[in-house]
């Protein structure tokens, strides 16, 4: 009996072991993912997104002040794009979608110059920022959303609430957080600015060149921003439906895994 129960207790010893073990594993990936300056948030369940910073809330009216043809909402498309996924309920099959000069994904609305890595996301953003300067995107839109193809949203209810939000010229709205240096920035699942900020970027090419300084894509994104000066800053935490890796009701559960390692 006691031999029965000493074993007993080490196999608990060591599904404790294990347990921790993957947790801090887990952490550990996440803080490699979203940087040790902001705090972890692992999404579970249905709950979802939530900004760290406060910012101005989404006034939302019933007259319409932009139109839903004005706004465009693009999805940067890398090796790990799951063209099956996005098509399935996620809302990324509305986007316009932006891939790399040798990309074999087909249906691509935009073909950059070059080819980027995760790691590389920060140059890929400066490339595509640089390509809507090319194209005079700023005089076709009036609003720029950025989604990343593992967020579940509904393209309608995006283009809605922005349609009626009173927004300032110069603005960035998103999940909202804040650097260390005090510069807000948004998480990359998706944030939305104006064309005016594209047109301050667009003027000046050492803006757009901290875009690509390293890191974290949409922090070097925010931090740009921070020095064109005079946004105003928006939440979207309850104005907006948006769940990023994952979602889950009493019948359904939909779930994207973390990227891995893929060729170029």
């Amino acid at each position: 009996m006691r031999l029965s129960l000493r074993r007993w207790l080490l196999v608990l010893v060591a599904v404790i072991a294990i347990l921790s073990l993957a947790y801090v594993a887990h952490r550990t990936q996440d803080e490699l993912l979203y940087g040790k300056s902001v705090v972890v948030q692992t999404l579970r369940d249905n709950e979802a997104i939530r900004s760290q910073f406060t910012g101005s809330k989404l006034e939302v009216g019933a007259t319409q002040l932009v139109a839903p043809e004005r706004i465009l909402m693009y999805t940067p498309v890398g090796c790990t794009f799951d063209k099956l996924a996005c098509q399935y309920r996620s809302g990324c099959a509305q986007t316009t979608k932006v891939c790399d000069r040798n990309s074999t994904h087909t249906g691509c609305d935009i073909r950059l110059d070059g080819d980027y890595s995760y790691n590389q996301l920060p140059a890929k953003n400066r490339a595509i920022v640089e390509h809507m300067c090319r194209e005079r995107l700023a005089d076709k839109y009036d609003l720029f959303v950025k989604v990343d193809d593992d967020v579940l949203f509904r393209p309608d209810q995006v283009r809605a609430v922005l349609g009626h939000a009173r927004l300032a010229p110069r603005m960035l709205a998103g999940f909202l957080r804040r650097t260390n240096e005090g510069a807000v920035w948004a998480t990359g699942a998706m944030y939305i600015y104006s064309a005016d900020v594209l047109r301050a970027l667009c003027a000046s090419a050492a803006l757009r060149d901290q875009l690509a300084v390293g890191g974290f894509e949409d922090v070097r994104f925010g931090m740009a921003l921070h020095e064109i000066g005079g946004l105003s800053y928006y939440n979207i935490d309850d104005a907006l439906s948006i769940h990023h890796l994952q979602y889950r009701s009493s019948r359904v559960f939909i779930q994207f895994l973390q990227y891995g390692k893929c060729s170029m």
